[in-house]
C-alpha cells in the first residue's frame, strides 16, 4: 500500500477463484452455503468504514471511550481509593495507570458525560455536595461533567459538575467540585487535568448516539440504503456466491421506534434484502449479531462501554427477539437459517446460560419452521467441542466457529509458509473437532484473506486463500467470507473483484510538475504558515505530526536564518475525485543533511496516514521509531539546490491495535540516497 496510490491496488486474480469454485446452481439450496457476510450495514463496525463518524462533534468522546486523568499539578491519576469504591482521589502515581485509573464515558451529547469506573459503578456527587465519590447506577442517575477542553490542545480538559463548580485535585486525598474561577490553564492549576485516552469504540450506540436524535435517523437510513443495495445481491449472485449472513441487532425487533439512541429502518433494509436475494435465487442467513448490554463487549455487539453483561437475566428479552425474527421471516423462501448470538466469550458468558438460551431459541424457532437451520456459535475463548452434544439432540442445528490468521501474538511471526502450514495442519484440526457424521453442521461462519504476513506477494494471497477454501469447504454446512464490503481491501469480497487502474499506480512525483528547488531564506520565511492557522483552519489534530516540522523550519528560519536546511512545501493535488497530498523538500544549504532526509521520509509518512483511501485515518498519530537506515554513497554528492524526492510504502496496518509500519525511501532523480522503516502508533497524545 503505497502514499503514491489513490486507492489500494485490489486482488482480483483471486477472487474469480473463490466465487467460480465448484458451486451448485445459485438457484439451489443445495449444501455447502458459499456466503458473504453483510458487516457494517445493519451493524455498524466503524473499524471497516471510519469515515462514517468524522461528521459527529468530538468524536474522539464517543460513548466506551476510556481515558486516564492525571492531574497537572499533583502530577498524579485520579482513582478510586485502592479500588474500594469509595472514594475518589489523586494520589497514583504518574509513571503507570491501571484500571482502577481508567474511566469510561457515557456521552450525554458532545460535550456533557457520565465516567463509568472498572467496577461498574459511576462518579457522583455526595449528598449533592462537592465530594466525589463512586454510586450505582441503580441508586441514582449518575452525575454528568460538562468536559471543557483547551483550544489547540484538546488533552487539556477541565470538568465542571452539576453544582456549577469545576473539579478540582485540592490534595491527593482530595478531590472536589468546588472549583469557582476561570483558568489560565497553567500547571499549577488544580483544576486541569491532562486527559489520556486509552481505548475508543465505534459500533452503532456510538454513532447512533454520537450524531444525536436530530441527525443520526437521516445518516443512518441513508447508509442503509447505500451501503447495499440490490445490484449487491445481482452481483454476488452472477459471481457464483449462493447466500448472504446478515447480522442484526436487537433493536430491530422494537422497529420502527427502538430504544434510544437506536434509530428505527433496519428492518425495511432487511425486508429489502430478503426480497432481493429472492430475485437473484440467493439464501439468507439472519445473524443476530448484537444483543442487549453485550454477549462479548465488542462494538459490533451494540455495547455501549465495552462490558459483557448479558446473563440468565436476558434471556427472555433474547427469545423474544428469535420470535420476532422467525415469526416474520419463516415463510420466506429465501430463509435458510438463523443464528441466534455472534461471538459470545468465554468464560464471562457461562456455557451452561448459552446452553439454557440456545435451547430456547431453538424451540422458539421451530415454533414457526421445521425446515429453517438453527446456529449455534462458538464461544471465543471456549473448546471447540463444547457444544457438540447438546446440540446432537437437536435437529438441522449448525455450529458457527470463525477462523482467523489474526487476534493472537504467534501470528505476527509467522512467515507466508507458516501461515499456510497452520490452515492445513491446524485449522484444519479445529473443523474436525466440529463436524460429525450424524450430528450438527459445521459452519465456518467468519474468514478472511487478511493475516499478519510481512512482504506477502499477489501469488502468496492466492495460495493463502486457495489453502481456506480448500480445508473450509469441508464444512458441511458451508462458509461465509468477512466481509462483503470494507475498506481495508482484503476484508472485502467485493473491492477484490474490481479491476487495477494503472494510472492509480504511476508515481506521484511522475505525474505532476515539480516545484522551484532553490529559494531565498526570506522567501522560505515569508510564505510558511502558521503553526495555528495550520491546525486550527483545517481542524484536524492529526496535522500535528506534519506542524512540528513546518513548526521546527519556521524557528530556523527565525532565529539562525543561515543554518536553515530545508523547505518543505505541501500542496493538494486533486485526481479523479481523490485528494493526494504530496511533499517535496528542497536542500536550501548542504547542512544537516542526514537529519533532513529522516524529516523529509517522516513527512511524507504523516501524509499517508492522513490518508482514509490507503488504509491511513484522521486519528491523532506517533512516529515511535526509525529502523534499518540505510545511506547510499550518493548522499555525499547530493548539493544544495538538488529535489529530494521521498516514497512512503505502508507495508503493516493493524488499526484494531494502532500500529502500522513503513518503509521510506528517498531518492534524488533515480538515485536512492536513504531508506528505512519507520513504525507508527495511532492513538491520542
Amino acid at each position: 500500500m503505497n502514499f503514491y496510490f489513490s486507492m489500494p491496488i485490489l486482488f482480483s486474480f483471486y477472487l474469480s477463484w473463490i466465487l467460480f469454485c465448484s458451486l451448485a446452481s445459485p438457484n439451489s439450496v443445495n449444501l455447502p452455503l458459499k456466503a458473504a457476510s453483510l458487516g457494517n450495514w445493519l451493524v455498524t463496525e466503524g473499524w471497516m468504514e471510519p469515515n462514517m463518524f468524522y461528521g459527529i462533534k468530538n468524536n474522539d468522546l464517543l460513548d466506551g471511550t476510556q481515558v486516564q486523568l492525571i492531574s497537572t499539578k499533583l502530577k498524579k491519576y485520579l482513582t478510586a481509593e485502592n479500588g474500594s469504591e469509595t472514594i475518589l482521589m489523586a494520589n497514583h502515581n504518574s509513571s503507570s495507570a491501571s484500571s482502577w485509573q481508567t474511566f469510561r464515558l457515557w456521552r450525554i451529547n458532545e460535550t456533557f458525560y457520565n465516567f463509568r469506573l472498572s467496577n461498574k459503578q459511576f462518579i457522583g456527587l455526595e449528598n449533592q455536595g462537592n465530594k466525589l465519590v463512586a454510586v450505582s447506577a441503580t441508586e441514582k442517575f449518575p452525575e454528568a461533567f460538562q468536559i471543557t477542553r483547551k483550544n489547540g490542545e484538546p488533552h487539556r480538559v477541565r470538568f465542571r459538575a452539576s453544582n456549577g463548580f469545576f473539579l478540582q485535585a485540592k490534595s491527593e486525598m482530595q478531590v472536589t467540585a468546588d472549583y469557582k474561577g476561570p483558568s489560565t490553564w497553567e500547571e499549577n492549576d488544580p483544576s486541569v487535568f491532562n486527559m489520556t485516552i486509552v481505548g475508543t469504540m465505534h459500533g452503532e450506540y456510538q454513532i447512533t448516539n454520537g450524531y444525536g436524535p436530530d441527525k443520526a435517523a437521516k445518516f443512518m437510513r441513508d447508509h442503509w440504503k447505500s451501503y447495499i443495495t440490490e445490484e449487491d445481491f445481482k452481483f454476488m449472485s452472477q459471481n457464483g456466491l449462493n447466500a448472504v449472513r446478515i447480522p442484526v441487532g436487537w433493536w430491530i425487533a422494537y422497529d420502527p421506534k427502538p430504544p434510544k439512541p437506536f434509530v428505527g429502518g433496519s428492518l425495511q433494509a432487511l425486508d429489502n434484502a430478503f426480497r432481493w436475494a429472492q430475485k437473484y435465487g440467493m439464501k439468507v442467513i439472519v445473524d443476530l449479531h448484537a444483543l442487549r448490554v453485550s454477549q462479548n463487549g465488542s462494538p459490533h455487539s451494540g455495547s455501549r462501554d465495552g462490558f459483557q453483561e448479558w446473563s440468565d437475566s436476558d434471556i427472555q428479552e433474547t427469545v423474544a427477539i428469535i420470535d420476532f425474527l422467525a415469526s416474520r421471516y419463516a415463510d420466506h423462501p429465501s430463509l435458510v437459517a438463523i443464528e441466534l448470538m455472534n461471538e459470545p466469550t468465554a468464560p464471562d458468558l457461562r456455557l451452561d446460560s448459552l446452553k439454557t438460551y440456545y435451547k430456547a431459541g431453538y424451540d422458539t424457532v421451530r415454533k414457526y419452521s421445521s425446515s429453517a437451520y438453527v446456529i449455534l456459535s462458538n464461544r471465543l475463548g471456549g473448546e471447540w467441542s463444547e457444544l457438540l452434544s447438546f446440540a446432537s439432540n437437536l435437529s438441522r442445528v449448525v455450529i458457527d466457529v470463525h477462523f482467523y490468521n489474526l487476534f493472537w501474538d504467534n501470528f505476527n511471526k509467522m512467515s507466508v509458509q507458516q501461515n499456510i502450514d497452520y490452515i492445513y495442519r491446524q485449522r484444519s484440526s479445529d473443523l474436525r473437532n466440529v463436524t460429525t457424521s450424524d450430528g450438527p453442521l459445521s459452519f465456518v461462519g467468519e474468514w478472511s484473506c487478511e493475516w499478519e504476513a510481512e512482504g506477502a506477494s499477489k501469488r502468496d494471497y492466492q495460495r493463502f486463500a486457495e489453502a481456506q477454501l480448500d480445508v473450509y469447504g469441508r464444512a458441511t454446512f458451508g462458509w461465509a467470507y468477512w466481509a462483503y464490503k470494507c475498506h481495508l481491501n482484503h476484508w472485502s469480497l467485493s473491492s477484490l473483484n474490481e479491476p487495477n487502474d494503472t494510472d492509480k499506480i504511476t508515481p506521484i512525483e511522475t505525474r505532476f510538475p515539480a516545484y522551484p528547488t532553490v529559494m531565498h531564506v526570506n522567501q522560505i520565511r515569508g510564505i510558511l504558515p502558521s503553526r495555528k492557522g495550520l491546525v486550527y483552519e483545517d481542524h484536524r489534530p492529526a496535522l500535528r505530526i506534519l506542524v512540528e516540522g513546518v513548526r521546527r523550519v519556521r524557528e530556523i528560519c527565525e532565529e539562525k536564518p543561515q543554518e536553515a536546511s530545508l523547505f518543505i512545501i505541501f500542496t493538494q493535488l486533486v485526481k479523479s475525485g481523490f485528494r493526494i497530498n504530496f511533499c517535496q523538500i528542497s536542500l536550501i544549504r548542504n547542512m544537516l543533511k542526514h537529519v533532513t532526509l529522516g524529516v523529509a521520509m517522516a513527512q511524507v509518512g504523516g501524509m499517508l496516514m492522513l490518508q482514509p483511501e490507503v488504509g491511513g485515518s484522521h486519528d491523532n498519530f506517533f512516529f515511535d521509531g526509525i529502523e534499518k537506515v540505510k545511506q547510499s554513497e550518493v548522499l555525499e554528492a547530493v548539493i544544495a539546490g538538488d529535489t529530494l524526492v521521498t516514497r512512503m510504502t505502508l507495508v503493516k496496518l493493524q488499526k484494531r491495535f494502532g500500529i502500522a509500519k513503513m518503509e521510506g525511501k528517498a531518492y534524488v532523480g533515480d538515485d536512492l540516497v536513504c531508506e528505512g522503516e519507520f513504525l507508527v502508533a495511532t492513538g491520542t497524545d
